[in-house]
């Protein structure tokens, strides 16, 4: 399997809710890597979504 970084947010101060975009493209998996957390030592995605509208698939 080979990955693909899409996004890459480490420099970035994410908190909250974030919204992050990226090219379409047809996946399988998605990996998040969460690289640190100011609460404690635990990284946390509570909430993940992947919307993907109708017509890009027809493009594939």
């Amino acid at each position: 399997m080979t990955w693909s970084k899409v996004v890459d947010k480490q420099t970035a101060a994410c908190r909250s809710w974030d919204i992050l975009t990226f090219s379409p493209r047809i996946v399988v998996f998605i990996r998040i890597c969460g690289t640190h957390n100011t609460a404690n030592e635990v990284f946390h995605c509570v909430h993940f979504e992947c919307p993907c509208r109708p017509d890009v698939l027809k493009s594939y």
